[in-house]
């Protein structure tokens, strides 16, 4: 665990562009050029919790969007709520 948070580089590399991976790690994105995409997506048992990070990707990537990570901010015992994070393709980090 150090070592990611050491050096996050390969992590978050691993993880762009990947709907079956989602960051765990307390890391300050914003620090490595990805920028927080508005909405608060739910994926659970009750109404309204049917967000996908395959269809999310999926529409992303129709908008030429290559460059993102999902990141699981909570779970519960019956859903789980992520948020989106695009790279800034003009940030001087590169994954």
């Amino acid at each position: 665990m150090q070592c990611v948070l050491d050096d996050p580089a390969a992590y978050l590399d691993a993880a762009e562009n990947n709907p079956e991976f989602a960051v765990t790690f307390d890391l300050d994105l914003a620090e490595y050029g990805y920028n927080l995409l508005e909405g608060n997506f739910q994926r659970g048992l009750h109404h309204g919790q049917a967000a996908s990070p395959h269809v999310i990707a999926k529409e992303l990537r129709e908008l030429d969007v290559t460059r993102f990570l999902f990141v699981l901010d909570d779970t519960g015992q019956f859903d789980e709520t992520f948020s989106v994070w695009v790279h800034d393709e003009r940030s001087v980090y590169q994954a």
